[in-house]
């Protein structure tokens, strides 16, 4: 992580495209990753605030959840991408959408989605989806906190096994 984002932030100012900057972390991943057992998946986006658009691209990453307001449904941003340190010669889709003000962006690592409860069932990213939808409408740090206790109730454990982070973002005027 640490090399992920030293790199991200030396290639920032030259490196303007999502899809380009995983096209270049990929050929430095390579080298390192490809007689390990090793891998690294990565979500890249870039926000612009003036005209509320998001662009982005995906490393074999889970796909980040967006609330639509003026539809009440979320959407996925699916983009086609493989895992860095696999192959030279990857192909990094890039997308772009636009968001209004009311909806909801997160982002999650497989933490939350893998999370399992006591019969080994995972928390799931239906769960995950229906509590976007219900507290889309709180703070992103409170939305956050939510799910996280719904989480934690669900395994019945104060602490995560895997890894566990979540980012929100709610578009405002």
């Amino acid at each position: 992580m640490a090399e992920t984002r030293t790199f991200i932030h030396a290639r920032m100012e030259s490196t303007k495209q999502p899809a380009h900057m995983l096209q270049e972390l990929n050929c430095y991943f390579l080298k390192d990753l490809d007689r390990s057992d090793l891998f690294v998946t990565m979500f890249y986006l870039q926000y612009n605030p003036t005209k509320h658009r998001l662009t982005y691209s995906n490393a074999g990453h889970n796909m980040p959840l967006v609330w639509k307001k003026n539809t009440q449904k979320i959407i996925t941003l699916d983009g086609e991408g493989l895992i860095f340190g696999i192959k030279k010669d990857i192909v990094f889709e890039q997308k772009e959408i636009e968001l209004e003000a009311g909806d909801v962006l997160m982002l999650y690592t497989d933490g939350i989605i893998e999370a399992e409860d006591s019969n080994g069932v995972f928390f799931g990213i239906e769960r995950l989806e229906k509590l976007i939808t219900e507290y889309n409408h709180l703070p992103p740090q409170e939305l956050i906190d939510q799910v996280m206790t719904q989480v934690r109730i669900f395994t019945g454990m104060r602490h995560f096994i895997d890894d566990v982070t979540l980012l929100a973002m709610t578009v405002l005027k």
